[in-house]
């Protein structure tokens, strides 16, 4: 499997494509589609689609997608240290002239008590566009 989306056109093909029990995901979604018609999930109190927005709606309408995903650690326990600007400050707390910093370098694991898979993107999409406007406003190097 090399981690890319995969289609099917019934909840237990794509279980078995993603080489998991396909009948357990189709009772799964079966199971969270009741709660979702009911407006109620006793099993983990779920109230909106993501975060705290939309309200969870039925997945009945094929084709369905999936993807394979690993847990892994990837997270640095650290980082450097930077300002507002993203500017990377050394460790007598001055700025570097020239050196920004962005991504997981940057940051290392964010909230220091999870570990959840895609939250170092925000922080790459987000420090990396601060990093590029100050970088591209800094006065070029002589």
């Amino acid at each position: 499997m090399s981690g890319g989306i995969i289609q099917a056109g019934s909840l237990k093909e794509l279980g078995d494509k993603l080489k998991i029990s396909g009948s357990n995901l189709e009772n799964t979604v079966l199971q969270y589609n009741d709660y979702v018609q009911k407006g109620s999930d006793p099993d983990f109190g779920r109230t909106s689609l993501s975060g705290l927005k939309g309200k969870p709606v039925t997945l009945s309408t094929p084709p369905f997608y999936g993807v394979q995903i690993f847990a892994k650690s990837y997270f640095t326990k650290g980082g450097l240290k930077t300002d507002e600007s993203s500017r990377v400050i050394n460790w007598e707390g001055n700025v570097i002239p020239g050196l920004y910093a962005a991504g997981e370098i940057m940051f290392g694991n964010m909230a220091s008590r999870v570990l959840i898979m895609g939250t170092g993107v925000g922080g790459a999409i987000t420090f990396g566009l601060n990093a590029g406007q100050h970088a591209a406003a800094d006065n070029p190097w002589e």
